[in-house]
C-alpha cells in the first residue's frame, strides 16, 4: 500500500468536497463503519536492539460506531490500527544463528467527536479522538505492549441510497507504549512507538433520523403538463457534470483501488470490490431510472472482483492490478451512466 498516495487522494477529496457540498439538515442519528487501507508508522526500532527492523504496516483497519448529536457534532468509539509480518530477523539460539518472523499487530481503541463542515451530496468532515493504545507480536508465543493514543483527520463521505455510504478517511496517530517486558534479551529498553499515519476506504450502516419536529417541505405544484414533462425526463447523472464531483468521484476510485497494494494476490482489493457492489446493489438500486444500471454495477463488480483474484493468484503485479480496477470502475460507471441518460431520454 502507498500510504502516500492515500493521503494525496484523501486531501484532494475534502477539497473538493467543501467546495461543493450545501448545508443540509437531514442526517442519520447512527453510523456503523467499517474500513481497509493503508498507512505508515514512525516505529524505526521495534525491538529495541542494534540493526533493528522498522515497522511498515501492510494493512490499516477501521471500524466504530457514531451517533449524529445534530447535523454538525457527532460523538462515538473507534478502533483503528495495523497488522504486518516482519522481515525475518536473525536470533541466536541453541543451533547457532537463525532467522525468525514475528507478525506485529498495533491497534488503538477509544472515543472520537466529529465535526461535519457541512452535508449534501459529498459530506466533508473532521475528527479528534483519544485511545488506549495496545498491541502484540508474535512467533509462536506472544509479547504485548500498553499506552495511550491521541489521533486527527479529515474525511469525505458519498451516501449510497438511504442505509449504506462511502467514506474516504486519512487519519494521524500519536502516541507512546512500552511492551510488558523486553522483547529480545538483548533490547535496550521497552519503549515502542504506536504512531500511524494513513486512510482508509470505509463502508458504513446508517439509520435512524432527526428528530420529527420540523414540517416536510410542501411539493410544488406544477400546472404546465410540459414542464412537468421536462421535469421527469432529466436524467440522473451519477457521474456528475462538476469538475468537483468528477475528482472526487475518481479520488474515491483510486481510493478503493489501493487495495491492490495490500500484497496479498488481489484478496484485499477482491473483497474490497465484491462488498462494494453487494451493499451498492442494497442500497442504490431504488435510485436508479433504469433496472439494467444496478445489473451493470453488480455485476461487473463481481465480475471485476473474480477477475483481480484470478490475475493476482496469476502472479499479476500489484501496479497491474491497481491499472485493472480503476480502469475497470470507470467503464462501469460509464455504462451505467449510459444506462441512466438513455432510460431519462425515453421518460
Amino acid at each position: 500500500m502507498r500510504p502516500g498516495l492515500i493521503l494525496v487522494i484523501v486531501v484532494c477529496l475534502v477539497v473538493a468536497a467543501v467546495r461543493i457540498a450545501a448545508a443540509a439538515t437531514d442526517y442519520p442519528r447512527h453510523e456503523l463503519w467499517v474500513g481497509l487501507g493503508g498507512g505508515a508508522s514512525s516505529e524505526k526500532n521495534v525491538f529495541n536492539v542494534p540493526d533493528d527492523l522498522e515497522s511498515h504496516p501492510e494493512l490499516l483497519l477501521s471500524l466504530g460506531y457514531i451517533r449524529n448529536l445534530d447535523a454538525r457534532h457527532a460523538v462515538g468509539f473507534h478502533l483503528y490500527g495495523g497488522t504486518e509480518t516482519l522481515p525475518p530477523l536473525s536470533l541466536q539460539g541453541p543451533g547457532g544463528t537463525q532467522p525468525v518472523t514475528f507478525e506485529l499487530n498495533t491497534y488503538n481503541f477509544g472515543v472520537r467527536y466529529r465535526y461535519t463542515i457541512s452535508r449534501g451530496a459529498f459530506t466533508p468532515y473532521a475528527f479528534i479522538g483519544i485511545s488506549g493504545a495496545f498491541g502484540s507480536i508474535e512467533n509462536p508465543g506472544m509479547l504485548n505492549y500498553k499506552g495511550w493514543s491521541a489521533c486527527v483527520g479529515p474525511g469525505v463521505s458519498l451516501g449510497l441510497g438511504r442505509h449504506f455510504k462511502l467514506s474516504a478517511e486519512g487519519v494521524a496517530s500519536f502516541g507512546g507504549a512500552s511492551w510488558e517486558s523486553n522483547p529480545l534479551p538483548s533490547s535496550t529498553s521497552r519503549s515502542f512507538d504506536p504512531s500511524l499515519l494513513g486512510g482508509t476506504a470505509n463502508l458504513s450502516l446508517v439509520w435512524g433520523g432527526p428528530p420529527a419536529s420540523r414540517p416536510p417541505a410542501a411539493a410544488p405544484a406544477v400546472t404546465d403538463s410540459s414542464l412537468a414533462n421536462s421535469t421527469r425526463a432529466t436524467p440522473r447523472n451519477i457521474l456528475g457534470n462538476s469538475p468537483a464531483l468528477v475528482v472526487l468521484n475518481e479520488g474515491l476510485i483510486v481510493l478503493l483501488s489501493c487495495a491492490a497494494y495490500a500484497d496479498d494476490q488481489g484478496g484485499t482489493l477482491a473483497g474490497l470490490t465484491a462488498a462494494t457492489a453487494l451493499l451498492g446493489a442494497a442500497a442504490g438500486g431504488s435510485d436508479l431510472k433504469n433496472p439494467k444500471s444496478a445489473w451493470i454495477m453488480f455485476g461487473g463488480l463481481v465480475a471485476l472482483a473474480g477477475g483481480v483474484l484470478a490475475m493476482g493468484h496469476s502472479g499479476a503485479s500489484n501496479d497491474a492490478l491497481f491499472v485493472t480496477s480503476v480502469v475497470s470502475w470507470n467503464v462501469i460507471a460509464f455504462g451505467v451512466n449510459r444506462a441512466e441518460r438513455n432510460a431519462g431520454t425515453r421518460r
